[in-house]
């Protein structure tokens, strides 16, 4: 049973036209299975052979491997933009000689878009007159007419070129031998070429030059940077069991078309379990017919495991995967760039953000992934991984910097890209930002509220004064607070090494004697800070005491003789009690 289960396998999984591609976007760290070209860059000089190995990864024991498939695509087209101006009708491709009909079957010839829309090389054009027993000359709608391709009809039967025609393919003009007689119907159908292709220059030469403004777009092919000359079997599968399938159903590649397709499977044999873990599938030999770059390109690929409790149909299900695609380039050019560093702002606090923008530009000629890592002075800041970038292709990178405890100080901002295997000019690959940047303490002390313990005091009393200061800057900071009424000082204390965000109350005591009586402003100002960038909030103002009469009292000398007659008098009274208590005895 297992023998038909499999040709069955075989048959609708394994056969590259009918795969089903299975083929996911996830995270890097998903343990999803990955078939990849392996190595990723290649590089060969031009007659020279090398190999790749077609690798998967990330097998699982619960999804064995039982069969697999993979087609790779080489040799890719190239692609040229225009705008028209509704006068030039020739533009010419960046990269030449192409690849005419005559040169490549039609599949791979080239393919012209204005403005999105598919224009063939060749239209039928079918043209009608009515003949009038004189005239032998008729003329095409359309010119220049492609040559031979003319098939010319009277009343529906086909005349024969020379023996009853003549015709000047330039013009379109069709001259008959005898005039057709009158009333009789003439047909000519024709090909006419909407625009011709110079292989050799390159140069696409439409009929009619395109309109102002329209989006000309040529996908052409050159002659071929890469040739399959052979594909071996991995040993993936084939060190599980030796019954594969890989003779039964052999790779097959087309180097005018520029694919190969390959496929494996557990044949006849079926073993116990599958493949399991990484491994080679396959290995594909190519020669390196010229110059140029080209990727190899999975387009489909296919992997299946083996569950026999499903239902017959069922029975070989599809495992899901991603694919990492490989490219060829000779000469091969390496290199990443920083082109660009800024900082802004130049001047912080410590504690504030640091906006860091970062250009970086692939500057050689195969896709490049790589890390970014900032640094002040040599401390880093942050790195972002895996920027990938095509070639010729820059990207711009933000980097937030908490200077949060960070010294004072200035700083030199630096970029560094990662250094690629055998990178053409590391150098480039790190960049400076124009200016430093300084982190720098700031000096500010507030004053915060001024409370005095009573606002209307008589003359003489004392007034107590609640004077609350904070430290809004970023250093610790020593200094002076006074106190005044309107401009005359009341007291100074010193405030020591108050911590930044921290605040302290001070009490001060105003003795109102020998203060006339009025309205009086309280002022607390702080002082002794130096490069302070806030000195506004350093004088409290708006306290206003008032000062009234002070209160009556007894006048001295009198308070003193009541005092001396109410003591004589309590000595007379005692005195007296005495003697007559002695006289009684």
């Amino acid at each position: 049973m297992k023998g038909n289960v499999l040709l069955m396998f075989v048959i609708i999984s394994l056969i590259v036209g009918t795969i089903a591609v299975t083929v996911a976007v996830v995270d890097a760290a998903s343990p999803m299975p990955v078939i990849s070209v392996n190595p990723p860059v290649i590089t060969a000089e031009v007659g020279e052979t090398f190999t790749v190995n077609i690798t998967v990864a990330g097998i699982s024991e619960e999804e064995s491997l039982y069969g697999w498939a993979a087609c790779v695509s080489f040799n890719d087209p190239k692609k040229d933009t225009w705008t028209g101006d509704n006068v030039t009708k020739s533009f010419v491709t960046t990269e030449k000689p192409i690849l005419y009909e005559s040169d490549a079957s039609a599949a791979r010839a080239e393919k012209i878009y204005v403005n999105q829309t598919f224009m063939p090389r060749v239209t039928e054009v079918t043209d009608i007159w009515t003949g009038d027993g004189a005239n032998n000359m008729f003329y095409t709608t359309r010119k220049p007419v492609d040559p031979l391709s003319e098939k010319v009809y009277v009343n529906g039967t086909k005349v024969a070129r020379y023996a009853h025609y003549m015709m000047d393919y330039a013009t379109g003009n069709i001259n008959f031998t005898h005039p057709p007689g009158v009333g009789a119907e003439i047909k000519a159908t024709y090909e006419y070429a909407q625009y011709i292709v110079g292989d050799t220059t390159g140069t696409i030469t439409f009929r009619t030059a395109p309109g102002l403004g329209a989006e000309i777009e040529a996908i052409y092919w050159i002659p071929p940077i890469l040739e399959v000359v052979g594909v071996m079997e991995g040993p993936f599968l084939s060190d599980i069991s030796s019954s594969t399938s890989w003779d039964v159903m052999p790779p097959d590649w087309d180097n005018r078309r520029g694919n190969v397709s390959v496929s494996d499977a557990f044949w006849l044999s079926y073993p116990a379990e599958g493949a399991t873990g990484s491994g080679v599938l396959c290995n594909i030999t190519f020669q390196v017919k010229a110059v140029g770059k080209t990727t190899l390109d999975f387009y489909g690929t296919a992997l299946r495991t083996y569950d026999e409790t499903l239902p017959l149909a069922e029975r070989h299900p599809p495992i899901e995967h991603m694919v990492e695609d490989g490219i060829f380039a000779y000469p091969l050019s390496r290199d990443i760039a920083v082109t660009s560093v800024t900082a802004s702002p130049a001047s912080v606090p410590p504690g504030e953000t640091v906006s860091i923008n970062v250009t970086v530009e692939n500057q050689g000629n195969v896709p490049e992934a790589f890390n970014v890592t900032t640094y002040y002075d040599s401390a880093v800041i942050d790195t972002i991984v895996n920027v990938i970038l095509e070639d010729g292709v820059d990207t711009h990178l933000t980097f937030a910097w908490d200077t949060t405890g960070v010294a004072a100080g200035t700083y030199t901002i630096k970029a560094e890209a990662s250094p690629l295997p055998d990178e053409d000019d590391p150098v480039d690959n790190v960049g400076y930002a124009d200016q430093e940047v300084a982190i720098e303490l700031a000096h500010d002390i507030a004053l915060i509220e001024v409370t005095p313990s009573s606002t209307s005091v008589s003359a003489g009393k004392l007034v107590s004064i609640n004077v609350t200061v904070k430290n809004e800057g970023s250093a610790t900071e020593t200094f002076d607070v006074t106190v005044l009424y309107d401009s005359t000082a009341i007291d100074t204390k010193t405030v020591t090494d108050l911590a930044p965000g921290d605040s302290e109350t001070l009490s001060f005591s105003w003795n109102t004697k020998d203060v006339a009586e009025g309205d009086y402003t309280i002022t607390a100002v702080a002082s002794g800070i130096d490069e302070e960038t806030d000195t506004t909030n350093n004088t409290y103002t708006n306290v206003v005491v008032t000062v009234t009469a002070p209160l009556p009292g007894f006048p001295t000398p009198l308070f003193v003789a009541i005092i001396i007659a109410v003591a004589t008098m309590f000595s007379v009274v005692f005195l007296y009690t005495r003697r007559r208590r002695s006289t009684k005895a």
